[in-house]
């Protein structure tokens, strides 16, 4: 029996990536389709504010909130108080949790969650590091790449260079196909800077099969062909085992735990 999605709204005062990545983490841990998250973003100032209130004024299920003015959070409260919604402060438990255990006072500015200082524009720098260096582009400067991924098609190469490039590191991507002889310039990469992914395969044809099916993907022959995709993985495993590159399998990781688990191997530091 189906059971009804609970609406879950999220109040933050930026873009709510941090607070969606929370939340969703918490839902995997219920049945599937159990909640509908909404969010109402960049809630900044008076009149932002006011349209939220009024949002929440036809809004049913849950609030969650994620800003640091005291003040916003409390008018945030009385509506869903008044309303009998549900309320959760998704920031203000750390915080009392940081000033009570450290003793220090917190000096809360808006401004200091968005300056733009160094790490800002080393992350901005590689992020257009990995768009010029995506799916085997940019090979004459391939050198600077801090970590490497290469692998067979459909390994989930391209999201997981993103998210290594948001978190501040020059990240490239060169793919491997059966049969041919990768460029020179990935051969010639530090090994230990390069990581091969590799998918179950029934997993890598199910993917495969889907894009296809969609239009996105090669249709039919050797590209969805169970037998030429066992082939396609064994011998990636084997010719970066030979070249001295690492190996991760990313079969059932979430792309962020998958850059997480490459920064580890390569011993890189997130900015």
């Amino acid at each position: 029996m189906q059971t009804e999605l609970v609406s879950v709204t999220l109040i933050s005062d930026a873009t709510g990536s941090l607070g969606e990545h929370v939340l969703q983490s918490i839902f995997t841990q219920f049945p599937p389709d159990s909640f509908k998250l909404q969010t109402i973003k960049f809630v900044r100032s008076e009149p932002d504010l006011e349209q939220c209130l009024e949002r929440l004024e036809q809004t049913s299920g849950l609030v969650v909130h994620a800003t640091i003015y005291d003040d916003f959070k409390q008018r945030i409260e009385s509506v869903c108080r008044a309303r009998k919604l549900p309320v959760y402060d998704l920031t203000g438990p750390i915080m009392r949790f940081f000033v009570d255990s450290s003793g220090k006072k917190p000096d809360v500015r808006y401004e200091r969650l968005h300056e733009l200082n160094s790490d800002y524009f080393t992350r901005v720098d590689a992020i257009e590091f990995a768009i010029g260096h995506d799916d085997g582009a940019g090979l004459a400067t391939l050198k600077e790449a801090e970590v490497i991924l290469t692998g067979v098609s459909r390994t989930s190469k391209t999201p997981t260079t993103m998210f290594l490039a948001v978190a501040g590191l020059r990240a490239a991507n060169v793919p491997l196909v059966h049969g041919l002889v990768p460029p020179q310039e990935l051969l010639s990469a530090q090994s230990k800077r390069v990581v091969c992914l590799v998918l179950h395969p029934d997993h890598l044809m199910m993917v495969r099969s889907a894009r296809a099916k969609a239009g996105l993907g090669v249709a039919g022959g050797d590209y969805v062909d169970e037998q030429a995709i066992r082939r396609e993985l064994t011998w990636s495993r084997r010719f970066s085992t030979e070249r001295g590159w690492q190996v991760l399998d990313v079969t059932g990781r979430a792309i962020e735990e998958t850059a997480s688990r490459v920064i580890e191997l390569c011993r890189l530091v997130k900015r």
